[in-house]
């Protein structure tokens, strides 16, 4: 429900909706770690009040914390209830609207943009050019041209059997592939923040 009223706030597009979404589970998450450290008492002051209230001074001390308590919330601001609580936590997130950027090739995020690994492909020394077709009789070929970015989308870019060996083995066919990678896991993660990317990845490595 605070998503669904969260995501009206946004641009009605299920992008920005899902960014909400886990704008909202950051924070119940962040939260849930809060009282985690609380519950398991890391630093060991629970354990010290439940010992100084057994014993045979335990009616005294409990008196004594009952007395500090008052004092204490005298002293703060009232403590929202659980309800507040979600109202606060569901305007954070509205003010700090998620911020998501796409290039133009990626039109909000209907598109993939692989520009930017089509240049560092096309530049991998091993890459041989598609040669354009040879002019009319009489007349030379075109000078060969780069892998043009169709090409490298429909037949290079996800098919890297593709790629000859002697070019796949180098060290710099590998920083182009981890960019591929980083590219691929970035759009993923503006495009659809709800997915468990590193699931994806452990899932794929483990079939290899």
């Amino acid at each position: 429900e605070l998503a669904a009223r969260a995501a009206m706030k946004h641009r009605p597009d299920q992008i920005m909706s899902d960014h909400t979404t886990h704008a909202l589970l950051g924070q119940i998450l962040a939260r849930n770690a809060q009282l985690d450290a609380l519950y398991t008492d890391e630093d060991g002051s629970l354990r010290e009040d439940v010992d100084e209230m057994t014993g045979d001074r335990a009616i005294d001390a409990f008196y004594a914390r009952l007395g500090r308590v008052r004092e204490a919330h005298a002293a703060l601001e009232p403590v929202p209830v659980a309800a507040d609580a979600e109202e606060q936590m569901l305007a954070a997130v509205l003010e700090a609207e998620p911020q998501v950027t796409f290039t133009g090739e990626e039109g909000e995020g209907r598109f993939l943009d692989l520009h930017g690994c089509h240049d560092a492909y096309v530049n991998l020394r091993g890459i041989k050019p598609v040669v354009a077709a040879a002019g009319k009789a009489g007349k030379a070929a075109k000078t060969p041209a780069a892998v043009k970015y169709y090409t490298y989308i429909t037949e290079h870019a996800l098919r890297p059997e593709r790629t000859a060996l002697s070019v796949a083995r180098g060290a710099a066919y590998a920083r182009y592939a981890q960019q591929l990678l980083e590219t691929l896991v970035d759009f993923v993660h503006r495009t659809q923040p709800l997915t468990d990317v590193h699931a994806l990845l452990a899932d794929a490595e483990a079939e290899l």
